[in-house]
Formats: structure tokens, sequence, C-alpha cells
């Protein structure tokens, strides 16, 4: 037992011995906790008169005997470097003893209408410092009223005070949003008599430079004598009221007949003219100087309707115009170019049941023949094309 004892003793002390030292140099050699990086997002006024900058704040949440640097680059978002804001590389350097600094990134002051935009600043090899996070967004306020003309055609406003964007297709990609588009395909004219066999192929429809393109094409095919395109959001994007605008470049000839329309998302359960109609315009291409909006309902189909001439000479297929619904509860109108030319109530149609309080969503086609618009004759050149540049519903 003594001779255990003895053991003990030593190897406790030995122990105590290695404890000791390493408490000793733990103490000489403290663990250093480097500060920590926090940079805040911003948003400001672009103004309209000189550029402005923007102060983006860093802080550190401490103070460090090393300058603590780490570098930033912009990236662009909806805004874009050089039109909106000047793109910017740089590095950030915090003296000893100091806890803020900032970057300054200049905004390009403009006068014209647009949308809210946001860029990014991203960062990247820290020192002497710990990055809270990667990157931050800020935020160029739009404050300006101008809305500029363009070389092909009206253009709308990017926003409308007490709405926001909730959503649009700029078709700025390469192919048409599965997500929101459906393809209606088929010969059915929905009673029209129509002459057209809708597909689903890339040469009846197509996203390119910044334009869908439904495009009707002289060609036999399954029993029809025409092909085009009806696309539509039925199932994927559907609205109950706002600001609707579309801004299309349409087709003409006789027997050509391109609309932008809805239908009420409840078409399945009740038929048509139960879900309502919203024809937000439709085109007679014998007549390509006029177009038609028009409200189906009730169990009668009866409509309300009304009808936008061109000056003398011009016709809808010469340059883009913007097609718009406002619509809210118990009343639309319907606007060309922001010029309402028709309007009706809840009360004027007097519908039972009136279905327009109710969602609806986007039918984009060009129908060829058919009961109204008659039928193509040897006038009529194909193929014909409705190019269209924006789809954008804004609410409240």
């Amino acid at each position: 037992m003594r001779y255990v004892n003895n053991t003990y003793f030593i190897i406790t002390f030995i122990l105590g011995n290695i404890l000791c030292c390493s408490c000793t140099k733990e103490m000489n050699n403290p663990v250093v906790t480097l500060p920590g990086i926090t940079i805040s997002g911003t948003n400001l006024f672009e103004g309209t008169q000189k550029n402005a900058s923007f102060s983006v704040k860093v802080y550190l949440n401490k103070t460090s005997e090393k300058p603590v640097s780490f570098d930033y680059t912009t990236e662009g978002l909806a805004a874009s470097a050089v039109t909106d804001f000047l793109a910017k590389t740089g590095k950030i350097v915090i003296p000893p003893g100091s806890l803020n600094s900032e970057i300054l990134i200049e905004v390009v002051a403009d006068s014209i209408k647009e949308l809210d935009e946001d860029f990014k600043l991203v960062f990247s090899n820290p020192q002497n410092g710990i990055l809270n996070q990667n990157e931050v967004t800020c935020t160029i306020r739009n404050d300006d009223k101008y809305v500029p003309s363009s070389n092909d055609g009206y253009l709308s406003a990017d926003s409308y005070p007490g709405y926001k964007l909730v959503w649009s297709d700029e078709f700025n990609e390469n192919t048409l949003n599965a997500g929101d588009w459906n393809y209606d395909i088929g010969g059915s004219g929905w009673g029209n008599n129509e002459s057209q066999y809708y597909t689903g192929d890339t040469k009846n429809s197509y996203v390119k430079n910044g334009k869908l393109t439904i495009e009707a094409i002289k060609e036999k095919y399954q029993g029809k004598d025409y092909t085009s395109a009806r696309l539509t959001t039925k199932g994927k994007k559907e609205f109950k009221f706002g600001r609707i605008d579309v801004r299309a470049k349409l087709p003409k000839g006789q027997g050509i007949w391109p609309a932008i329309w809805m239908l009420g998302a409840n078409i399945d359960a009740v038929k048509w003219p139960l879900c309502g109609e919203i024809d937000i315009m439709e085109l007679l291409g014998n007549n390509p100087s006029k177009v038609y909006a028009t409200i189906h309902h009730s169990p009668q189909g009866l409509q309300a309707q009304g009808i936008y001439n061109l000056p003398t000479g011009k016709t809808f297929s010469d340059e883009f115009h913007v097609f718009s619904l406002d619509w809210d509860a118990d009343k639309m109108s319907i606007l060309l170019d922001d010029k309402v030319f028709f309007s009706t109530t809840a009360a004027k149609l007097n519908a039972s049941p009136y279905p327009f309080n109710s969602p609806f969503f986007f039918i984009l086609n060009i129908a060829v023949g058919g009961r109204w618009p008659g039928y193509p004759d040897a006038t009529t050149v194909f193929p014909q094309k409705m190019e269209i540049d924006y789809v954008r519903v804004f609410q409240k």
C-alpha cells in the first residue's frame, strides 16, 4: 500500500505541474478575438439635378490594435451600373482604435419615372476582423415624374403612386417562363369558327430581344389552314384588382384577330360567361386603326364595349402602344396609352352574379378567321405577328 501511495503522490505531483505550466502559458498568451465587422444596407432618392452618394456605414464591435480591412465591389440587380449607379471596387481600412468607416457609392441622377431599383455590395478578404455578412443590398428610390417617349411607340410608367409592382414579365430571357405561362394547344376557337391550330411550337411563339412574339403562319396543320399560338397564365398567375399594363404592337390584315384578355379563374367550375371575360384589347385586322375593349358577363352572355380609333393614317401595327386595365371592386376602366376610353361599374353592368371581384388569368393570342373578323383573303399577308414588350401588374 505504501508503494502505491508513493506512486500516486508522484503522478499527482507531475500532473499538477503540467496543468500549472499550461495555465501559466495560457495566461501569458491569451486567445485574441478579432473584431466583428458589420455593414448596413441603405436607400436614397436618386434626385434629378446632381449625382448623390450612398453612404454605406461600416461598424466594428470593438477596437483593434491593428488595422482592420476588407475588399468590396458593387454588383447590379435591378439597378444597372453606369445608368443607375457608378460601379466601384475598393478596400476599406479602419485604423487602430477606430470603430467605424463608410463606403461611398455614386448614384446617377435623372428625371425619368421608373421603379425603385436595387444593387448590392459584396465583401471579401477580411484582415484582422470577421465579416458578419458577405453582402448588403442598397435601394435607389425613385422620385421622378417624367415618362419618356420612345422611337418605337408609347412607354408606360414603371410605377404609380399608391401601387406596387406585384408581378411582371419583361420577356428578357431566351425562352418563355414555363412557371408563368401555358401553351393552350388545339384547334378550338371556343365556338368562333376560327381557322387556326394553336401550337406550342417556337415558330408560333418565341422570346427574343426582350419581346414575346406570337406569329400566325399560313400552313396546313391538324386539319386547319393556319397555325398560331394562344398563351395563358391559368393556374399560375391569377389576379384580382390592380393596374395592368401590356405594351404591344399588333398585326393587321383581313381575318387577323389579335387579343389581350382575361378570364375568370373559376371558368372550369362555372363555365363561360358566368366566369366573366375582360377583353383589354381586340383588333379586327381589316381595320388596323381601331381597337375594342369588351366586358362579357351574365348567363345570357351580355356585354359592354368601348372603342378607340387612332388618328387617320395611323395603325396599331406601326408602333407599340400600352393597353391597360384599371380594376377595383365593382368598377373597371380600359386605357390606351394612359388615356381612359371605356369605363363601367357593377351597377351599370347589372350582372347577376357579378364575376369581376374574383381572380382572373391572362390570355394572349392571334386568332385567324372567325365569325366576327371574317376570313383571310388574297389581300392578307402572312406571317402576321403580335409583339409584346411587357405585362405588368400593380396593386395597392
